[in-house]
């Protein structure tokens, strides 16, 4: 009698424990869950408005002189700034490697990434890419910018124009910056495909930079010019880790597979 009362206990407390795991698992999210996804005229506070600043470039959005593709504010993040050994006596030890994490601090301070913004323009310009962020140019626009240490970099662009869809690829050169370019078409349901992609992904309520330590990897820029708002997402090396990164990977790779480009270090 009193085994069969300590094993049912054993069972209720098993069952407890999975309850409390189940209730208390960490999620990989980063940020809360949306009430909506992309912009329209219901939440018109998702996205960035357009500067229009429109005598900066012509009809197309192309600019005739170095000009900046980015809004500077939304560079701006916490970056490292020193660290702090805390307590004695480990203020005294060189080695970080010897000191317990807990006594380590790490001080941050807000500031923007411009020579990002200012690397990244210049690609573009050089490429004699449109601006998306000053007007809207007419037609919906999504670009993929692929800056990456060891290989060619890359830019591709997707829009929808007098109900046909188009993608172009940009091939810049590592050695001699010069640039291959090739277009084709796409089909309507693959652009509305990939319009249904970048919803999912929870792109456009996703803040645009974070700064992250790294020197051999790639830069992954998304972009989306609509006639509502415009919107870009940012990161170094994105992983599979974070649904930030993970929606970087999967408009990326969508438009790597759509582009015909084969062969090509994913990293």
């Amino acid at each position: 009698m009193q085994s069969d009362r300590l094993m049912r206990l054993t069972k209720s407390y098993i069952l407890f424990l999975i309850l409390i795991a189940s209730c208390t698992s960490v999620s990989q999210t980063r940020y809360p869950q949306p009430t909506y996804l992309e912009p329209n005229i219901d939440n018109l506070n998702i996205g960035s408005d357009y500067k229009n600043q429109r005598w900066l470039l012509d009809k197309n959005g192309v600019s005739a002189e170095l000009t900046t593709y980015f809004n500077y504010k939304d560079f701006e993040t916490w970056f490292p700034i020193g660290t702090l050994i805390a307590e004695p006596p480990y203020d005294k030890e060189e080695n970080l490697n010897k000191i317990p994490q807990d006594k380590i601090k790490t001080y941050y301070e807000k500031k923007i990434d411009s020579a990002l913004v200012d690397m990244i323009s210049k690609t573009l310009f050089e490429a004699k890419e449109p601006v998306l962020n000053n007007f809207y140019l007419n037609k919906d626009i999504y670009r993929f910018i692929w800056n990456r240490s060891f290989h060619d970099d890359f830019i591709i662009r997707i829009w929808n124009e007098n109900n046909q869809s188009y993608i172009e690829t940009v091939r810049i050169k590592k050695q001699d910056k010069q640039t291959v370019r090739t277009i084709k078409r796409i089909s309507i349901k693959e652009f509305n495909d990939f319009k249904t992609l970048v919803k999912e992904s929870k792109f456009w309520i996703l803040p645009t930079y974070e700064w992250d330590l790294g020197t051999d990897g790639s830069y992954w820029i998304i972009e989306a010019h609509t006639n509502i708002k415009y919107h870009t997402l940012c990161r170094w090396s994105p992983s599979l880790l974070y649904e930030d990164d993970l929606a970087l990977r999967q408009i990326g790779q969508w438009m790597i597979d759509k582009s015909g480009l084969k062969g090509e270090d994913i990293y």
